[in-house]
């Protein structure tokens, strides 16, 4: 199963069977889908299902809110690894800098900034994501930025989380860290539980994993690190 987050494009058969498979949406979904389609956008990688069929990947569409509403449908789907064109990691926050609400611009440079000098590229997921991905409206004035930050070490994983949280004091921030392993942990999460100034091995954080959520030690996810270490 590949990471969360990730961007797939789909083969013309994907989305045949994409759409085959939501057949009984609404019209106005299925018309959104075949703009897409259309578009050429890409898909994300979601947490699988459960009983999901082995060797194929779960899917997903977050559609733009609604203009007045502001509800957001998502479309899921289940895609075979042959119905996959090309795969890509989350986009770079600073390919989405375009994308940013006014407001927003110029600290979330100074994050960027920050960042290039000591940690590994920050990536960005969900509505600046995908208005940068699109051109389409998902922002508004009470979005949420959704970060992704992928530490190489434990030294890494104390900057960056003290990064975020002192940005956060500007920024709508919000997102995860992705450990080694493949476990994601919500960043905040992470600096209630541990902090920001040193790393502990006590404590549980909530972990997302390619297949399931899971209360998980913060032993475990730190021991992580020297695995990766080992094996490199």
């Amino acid at each position: 199963m590949p990471p969360r987050h990730s961007l797939v494009w789909l083969t013309a058969s994907g989305w045949e069977a994409v759409q085959a498979a939501t057949v009984q949406q609404a019209v106005p979904v299925r018309d959104a889908l075949a703009r897409w389609r259309g578009a050429g956008w890409p898909l994300v990688v979601r947490r699988a299902e459960p009983e999901q069929p082995a060797d194929t990947i779960a899917v997903g569409i977050p559609l733009p809110p609604h203009a007045d509403t502001g509800v957001k449908i998502r479309v899921a789907a289940i895609v075979a690894p042959q119905h996959i064109d090309r795969m890509e990691p989350p986009l770079l926050l600073a390919s989405a800098l375009k994308s940013v609400l006014p407001q927003w611009r110029a600290a979330l440079l100074a994050l960027q900034m920050e960042a290039m000098d000591a940690l590994p590229p920050l990536r960005v997921y969900g509505s600046l994501a995908w208005q940068s991905l699109t051109g389409m409206t998902y922002l508004r004035n009470t979005s949420d930025i959704d970060l992704l930050f992928s530490p190489a070490s434990q030294d890494e994983l104390v900057l960056g989380v003290a990064l975020l949280a002192r940005h956060a004091m500007a920024l709508p921030l919000d997102g995860e860290v992705i450990f080694p392993s493949g476990a994601a942990v919500a960043w905040k999460e992470w600096r209630d539980v541990v902090g920001t100034g040193a790393v502990s091995a006590s404590g549980r954080v909530l972990a997302k994993y390619a297949d399931c959520i899971a209360l998980t030690d913060c032993a475990a996810l730190l021991a992580s690190f020297d695995v990766a270490s080992r094996s490199r």
